[in-house]
């Protein structure tokens, strides 16, 4: 369809709650879907895999936001996406 592909796992990266591409990283636009945006935060990494530069701090207050309610990891992200 056209969408880029998690550099992460392979999966179409998806889009944010307004609907635009979600881009991980603004410095660099690195392509990760949010299942591995989330999983890099909760592992506690708050940069970018390519760049360096800190994530936009918006992007981490909504993962913070939902809390632990989702327990998926990247490797069940992963097997599910199979």
């Amino acid at each position: 369809s056209g969408a880029p592909l998690c550099h992460s796992c392979g999966d179409q990266v998806g889009h944010d709650a307004n609907g635009d591409l979600f881009v991980a990283c603004h410095e660099c636009n690195y392509h990760m879907c949010k299942s591995c945006f989330e999983y890099e935060i909760k592992e506690g990494r708050k940069v970018c895999l390519r760049c360096g530069s800190p994530y936009d701090e918006n992007l981490l207050d909504d993962v913070e936001k939902k809390g632990s309610g989702n327990q998926s990891t990247m490797a069940s992200h992963l097997n599910n996406s199979q």
